[in-house]
């Protein structure tokens, strides 16, 4: 199902002053979206009660209600569920450090987005961080560093989505060279997987239907079923993977070294011993299949 994950909203969840944000979900009504996404931003500070999550998902009555004559209405055959997004901006570990995953105002959202502004950010939340859903990128502007090939396969295998913004490039004819310049480091650096395509954008008029984002994606380098999945399947997998984060909870278990080696040295030593015991079992059996057809 079509998805966008990153809507903007400064007063999100208040109808009377996000009027911007009303008309943007009518317009992903009409261009058949399926799930949209509200973010909340925090750069570079602690999580507390200030960023909890208040968003409050509208009454898809109450759009359409909004704009009486909408245009494909009737072509959307769905509901359009509405999810709640915090993006944290980090430029060093510290901040990222100071964060738990059991953080009451953390978990209050559906999906959690970092977006690195160095190098060593990038590698940080490659093999520490697990919190996250969403890796994305100002793509409007140069990027404050190139991502690896190498560092990115680790946040693939664990299903991380790079989100490519688009918004700001339709918004800005002069960010257009950059945007592209950016995506397709972003699609070489992950070889087309993993990619997701948003707005970030907070104005109807920039927004883009499914459907113009799957020839961007073909466009600029993404084979076109990697370009479909990048606006459909790939955020349901977001969705899922934030669903799983909530709700799932892990024991880790501490251990010195000379521990470690030691269970590690009796595990191979029951697989041996089983080994053995397999073998013996096969050489009966061929044994007893030669005494038959001897006496054959």
């Amino acid at each position: 199902m079509e998805s966008d994950l990153n809507l903007r909203s400064f007063y999100a969840g208040d109808s009377q002053k996000d009027n911007q944000l009303i008309q943007l979900l009518i317009t992903c009504i009409e261009e058949n979206y399926h799930n949209v996404a509200v973010v909340n931003y925090v750069k570079d500070q602690h999580i507390s009660q200030q960023h909890a999550c208040n968003f409050k998902p509208y009454n898809e009555e109450f759009l359409i209600q909004k704009q009486q004559q909408i245009a494909n209405i009737s072509q959307f055959t769905g509901k359009i569920k509405q999810y709640s997004r915090l993006t944290l901006e980090a430029s060093d570990n510290k901040f990222l450090s100071s964060i738990k995953q059991e953080n009451k105002f953390l978990s209050g959202y559906d999906i959690i987005a970092i977006k690195p502004k160095s190098e060593v950010v990038f590698t940080f939340l490659c093999t520490t961080l697990n919190f996250f859903d969403i890796i994305t990128f100002d793509c409007y502007e140069k990027l404050p560093f190139i991502p690896k090939a190498k560092i990115c396969k680790q946040l693939l295998d664990k299903n991380i989505m790079f989100e490519i913004n688009y918004g700001d490039a339709i918004q800005d004819p002069n960010k257009r060279r950059q945007f592209i310049s950016n995506a397709q480091i972003i699609i070489n650096a992950t070889k087309g997987r993993n990619i997701l395509f948003s707005s970030d954008t907070s104005y109807w008029l920039y927004h883009r239907s499914p459907y113009d984002l799957v020839a961007l994606g073909i466009t600029i380098g993404l084979k076109k079923d990697q370009a479909t999945q990048a606006v459909g399947l790939n955020a349901d997998m977001v969705i899922k993977h934030g669903i799983h984060r909530k709700t799932c909870k892990g024991i880790i278990c501490e251990a010195v070294q000379k521990d470690i080696d030691y269970f590690e040295e009796k595990k191979k030593s029951i697989k041996d011993k089983q080994l053995e015991r397999i073998n013996k079992k096969i050489k009966l059996s061929q044994d007893a299949y030669t005494i038959q057809q001897n006496d054959q």
